[in-house]
């Protein structure tokens, strides 16, 4: 149980105090869907409260409390910021887990999906940059499919003409050469708009789909070690997508695909010559060198790579 007090909560919103301290434990609190590791009767807490929300009609205004709370942080007053810290984490959990929850079809979750959203919220797309809008209208159809379930449901049903949609806005962004503009948006915009989380989750789904947008310059790979270029484009770009990837297995054909890379390096007794790649170029070609390092990483894990 956490230990905060509550006293500068706001009193119209202390009912959700027991709901929120479900996810504090540390091996709770920072997955994705922890609600998947809570007992029935934690699992009860949360249904109340989310019932009282949706009664209430408190679940704009709690989130609009927490955006409104985190311009105030201010690391110059520690105790208050640290306050402000654990209770914005804690209300994004909630948010977040009934979120799945209702996208899982639970009960009473299911039945007020939207208890968090503002009743009269639109999506501006004029927040987008003009040489961005082609991205606009996937990430309106896309950019909702945002956490691991309903993730890995859109790659189990993905039909053919998702594919070539996706497809197509993958070949924009690699012609453009907008890959390295589109993230600097992305990091300079900090995702605290809809509009700019949802391109960032259509984007995620090209990784996922392994649908190429990257112009790398693979041209100082050495002849020899020609063969990495595309598993380490492939594998570096759905690694570096997730935060927590050591948490998250590998579809069973990318554990397969990478077996066979680190079969084909040990055979070539390649290691070597790839270090010494990595160590000369890594601080001039950045991009390329995180790439073929997440991979390394990711052979070594499975114990593919010496």
């Amino acid at each position: 149980m956490i230990h905060l007090d509550w006293t500068d909560f706001p009193e119209e919103f202390r009912y959700l105090i027991p709901a929120m301290e479900v996810f504090y434990k540390p091996t709770v609190h920072y997955r994705l869907d922890p609600w998947k590791l809570l007992t029935d009767d934690k699992i009860a807490i949360l249904a109340e409260a989310c019932k009282q929300l949706a009664e209430r009609g408190d679940g704009y205004l709690l989130s609009k409390w927490k955006k409104h709370e985190a311009e105030k942080l201010d690391v110059s007053q520690y105790a208050r910021d640290q306050w402000l810290r654990n209770v914005g984490m804690l209300i994004a959990s909630l948010m977040g887990n009934f979120t799945s929850l209702a996208k899982n079809g639970v009960r009473p979750f299911a039945d007020h999906p939207n208890v968090f959203d503002d009743p009269d919220f639109k999506l501006d797309w004029s927040k987008v940059p003009e040489e961005f809008s082609y991205l606009i209208a996937p990430a309106e159809k896309y950019g909702e499919i945002q956490f691991d379930d309903q993730i890995e449901e859109f790659l189990k049903n993905v039909t053919s003409e998702q594919r070539s949609e996706l497809a197509i806005v993958a070949n924009q962004i690699k012609s453009k050469d907008d890959y390295k503009r589109i993230g600097q948006w992305l990091v300079q915009t900090g995702h605290v708009h809809a509009e700019v989380s949802r391109i960032s989750w259509m984007i995620n789904l090209l990784l996922q789909l392994n649908l190429p947008f990257t112009t790398l310059d693979w041209s100082t790979l050495p002849t020899e070690l020609g063969y990495l270029r595309d598993p380490m484009e492939h594998y570096g770009e759905f690694i570096s997508d997730n935060d927590d990837y050591r948490e998250i297995p590998l579809p069973e054909h990318l554990q397969v695909e990478l077996a066979a890379l680190g079969t084909q390096i040990r055979q070539h007794n390649h290691a070597g010559a790839i270090d010494r790649w990595f160590e000369q170029f890594a601080p001039k070609q950045y991009e390329e060198a995180a790439l073929v390092k997440l991979t390394l990483n990711a052979l070594k894990r499975m114990k593919l790579f010496p």
